[in-house]
């Protein structure tokens, strides 16, 4: 089937709105990809350094109730005779005077080979003791406890007259740093295992709606999570042990639904509202060349009547463009046709009156001359 003009012009024109159409909602996607991977980027920055400050915050917090038994003459003295009886006496006191103000939750007291002396509180099984013993220098680490629950550990030497006698070890739940986070960042905290069980969190309700198995993958991670009839932007980081391996993820969760839904909507109109300006383009595209192209109709009647020799149909146009110039001229040259071929009608009726005219007088005269014969004889 071959294609008119007209139609060739609609199909480009359709095909290329729809072209930009589509190149339209392709730059969107990758605008909107790129916009959500530096949302990403943010909120884990963001989480890794709200973890930082609070954590750092804890130590600090923790390492100034480390003089209570560095300056303990008591303590340091028990623990020189490793006498384990008046080590606890001496100790005790000072770790219900540091637990009561929520610095720490666990104490303990090892000698430099490692062999517990004293504990109190959460306790943990590491090589915190040993490595501190060997390096002699405060240690800031992250452990589990003998319950595999995560904590914030700070190894101090502990010195007897200038030799080193000992390690102590405050040990502080995060329990406590994801209730400080949450408060910080106005949003629901939780501590999530490696396995993806929930170890503690500030609202369990929320928590337990999200699937944290397939987000502990190893990695930091953000996303928007669907759960229930709520929508929540989650950020997970993960946090490293002593080993250096994950003992725990610290996750962010902040309620979006509203925020969701608005986008949702917005998008829909958006959506809408494309679809509607391209149908509308599509429509004015096509009436515009309908128009244009309309004159053309009367052009091929009236060169289909010229050609079959009938000069009557008249050539008008009511629009003003280059088609209607075009029909003009040839109105202009129907009408020189029209000239001519009535001058020629004209020349012939002329020429027809003419030749009845002559063959009048020849008749006249073959009727004389045989007259004049006659009369002769």
């Amino acid at each position: 089937m071959t294609l008119t003009l007209k139609n060739r012009l609609l199909l480009t024109t359709t095909v290329c709105t729809l072209l930009v159409a589509a190149a339209f909602w392709v730059t969107q996607y990758i605008s909107l990809d790129h916009q959500l991977d530096l949302k990403s980027e943010t909120n884990i920055a963001y989480t890794e350094a709200l973890w930082s400050a609070v954590s750092s915050t804890r130590y600090d917090a923790m390492e100034t109730e480390t003089q209570g038994l560095t300056r303990s003459k008591d303590a340091l003295t028990a623990l020189k005779e490793g006498d384990t009886a008046a080590l606890q006496e001496a100790a005790v006191p000072t770790f219900n005077r540091v637990s009561a103000g929520g610095a720490v939750d666990g104490l303990m007291i090892s000698d430099l080979s490692g062999k517990n002396l004293f504990s109190t509180g959460r306790q943990a099984t590491t090589g915190l003791t040993q490595a501190v013993a060997q390096e002699q220098k405060v240690r800031r680490e992250l452990v589990l406890d003998s319950e595999g629950r995560p904590a914030l550990a700070l190894g101090f030497p502990l010195y007897y007259r200038g030799k080193a006698k000992g390690v102590g070890v405050y040990l502080v739940g995060l329990e406590q740093v994801a209730d400080q986070i949450a408060g910080n960042a106005r949003a629901a905290a939780s501590i999530i295992g490696t396995a993806g069980d929930i170890r503690y969190a500030t609202h369990p309700e929320q928590a337990d709606d999200i699937d944290w198995a397939a987000l502990a993958q190893g990695e930091a991670h953000w996303a928007t999570i669907a759960a229930g009839d709520a929508d929540f932007s989650t950020t997970l980081i993960p946090l490293r042990g002593f080993d250096g391996q994950i003992a725990a993820y610290l996750a962010l969760e902040r309620d979006v639904t509203a925020v969701t839904r608005s986008v949702e909507r917005i998008g829909m109109i958006q959506a809408l509202t494309v679809f509607a300006v391209v149908l509308l383009a599509i429509f004015v595209i096509y009436r515009q060349i309908s128009s244009a192209f309309s004159p053309l109709g009367k052009a091929a009647e009236a060169m289909a009547a010229i050609a079959d020799g009938d000069l009557s149909v008249e050539v008008s146009c009511n629009t003003r463009n280059e088609i209607a110039e075009m029909l003009a001229g040839m109105q202009s040259m129907r009408e020189y046709l029209r000239g001519i071929i009535g001058s020629i009608h004209r020349a012939t009726d002329d020429l027809n009156q003419v030749a009845v005219e002559a063959g009048q007088v020849a008749q006249r005269s073959m009727g004389g001359a045989m007259q004049q014969k006659e009369d002769t004889d």
